[in-house]
């Protein structure tokens, strides 16, 4: 499986063909994560539909929430659990999918501008983590 990082914090591509610690480290100021999960499976046939049904499940089952159609989000608190849960999905990827993830912090993750039809559903983009107990 081929990792490649497309971010602008990187001045070059990293490339791990292993799944292993590909060198790319955000820093300490990337304290918690949203992991955001955009793929796109083929559903021509009844197996393929299949596989996407199961994938989508599997990204429930780990946590993630339904943004859009194909498009799943789950909060992290740090960077490396994120990278890991990237990791352990983007193995189980069907065949002939593609899937990709995006690593946002709270504040870019803040500064989306959703847009909602007249007609559409008042409900919230995303719940918020709960926060957790330091003592």
């Amino acid at each position: 499986m081929k990792t490649q990082w497309l971010s602008q914090a990187v001045s070059s591509s990293h490339l791990a063909d292993n799944g292993e610690n590909d060198g790319y480290d955000p820093g300490p100021f990337f304290r918690t994560m949203w992991l955001i999960c955009a793929f796109d499976l083929p559903t021509d046939s009844k197996l393929a539909r299949r596989r996407y049904t199961q994938y989508r499940k599997l990204l429930l089952t780990h946590g993630f929430d339904h943004l859009q159609h194909s498009v799943y989000c789950r909060h992290f608190p740090n960077f490396e659990q994120a990278r890991n849960m990237a990791t352990r999905m983007g193995t189980a990827t069907p065949e002939d999918g593609k899937v990709d993830f995006l690593f946002l912090t709270d504040k870019q993750l803040g500064l989306t501008l959703s847009f909602l039809g007249p007609k559409a559903r008042d409900e919230p983009l995303f719940e918020e983590p709960e926060q957790g107990a330091l003592f």
